[in-house]
């Protein structure tokens, strides 16, 4: 059986993953932009034919507004998770962790299908279901 300090562990990774894509999505949203939902400027190289008058195209305004917000919505969860640890108040932190797992898995899950296929969709369904996994667990008393 897992121990108790593993899974309060495993949902302190899920907040440092959370900071992480945040940081990704607000320092270099072309990049994320483009990784994740084939948005902005290197969508535009591989796709000339798509904008063929725009120098600026409106994804790339797009994604330099829209992907720093998702960078925040993610910092704002992940912050509210670190301070449900430090508290420990583990189905608090179950809870958010799930309320975010829907977030990425089914949201964000479902532009990214549409956008870049089923392999990337299902990493991060896999992932977010792993983090659900993770936040059901301390939801559910797994770590008393």
């Amino acid at each position: 059986m897992v121990s108790a300090s593993t899974w309060q562990t495993l949902g302190l990774g899920v907040a440092a993953a959370f900071t992480g894509a945040g940081a990704l999505a607000v320092f270099a949203p072309a990049y994320e932009g483009n990784l994740l939902f084939n948005l902005g400027s290197a969508a535009l190289a591989q796709n000339p034919d798509k904008f063929a008058n725009a120098a600026e195209s409106r994804e790339d305004k797009a994604v330099s507004v829209l992907l720093p917000l998702l960078g925040a919505r993610n910092w704002a969860l992940a912050a509210s998770m670190f301070v449900l640890h430090r508290q420990g108040n583990w189905s608090a932190l179950g809870t958010v962790i799930l309320s975010g797992s829907a977030f990425v898995g089914i949201l964000d899950g479902i532009e990214v299908f549409r956008r870049r296929g089923p392999v990337l969709a299902g990493i991060a369904g896999a992932t977010a279901s792993l983090w659900a996994l993770v936040g059901y667990a301390l939801v559910e008393g797994w770590n008393n």
